[in-house]
């Protein structure tokens, strides 16, 4: 049985193939990894990303909590997915960012991003 997190993380990963200038990863979450990383980490145009998916009635836990808390103080941008408009909206905040730092015009992005 698919489940509605697992649906999303599918979303997410189809949307960010689609994005120019962007790297991720998606961490599958297991017993020989760092644990309450979140789902994707990601380097956009230069600025380091998060995602944490999660199911309508989905929490995030006290693990994950803090390496949300590391990722924040790192200066990451990130957020706590439980819909796709949620993303898009990360990755909007960071073109902002781009855009009015003056890194690039809304007009000089290509495709091609990839994943690992």
């Amino acid at each position: 049985m698919v489940t509605e997190e697992t649906r999303l993380k599918e979303k997410i990963r189809s949307l960010l193939r689609e994005v120019p200038d962007l790297w991720f990863t998606a961490h599958p979450g297991s017993r020989f990894g760092e644990r309450g990383v979140p789902d994707f980490l990601g380097c956009y145009a230069g600025r380091m990303f998060w995602i944490e998916a999660k199911a309508p009635d989905g929490v995030v836990s006290l693990l994950q909590g803090r390496q949300i808390r590391l990722l924040q103080k790192s200066g990451a941008y990130g957020a706590v997915a439980k819909n796709i408009e949620t993303v898009q909206l990360l990755l909007a905040h960071i073109e902002a960012a781009i855009i009015q730092e003056g890194l690039r015009t809304e007009h000089s992005r290509k495709k091609g991003g990839t994943d690992a």
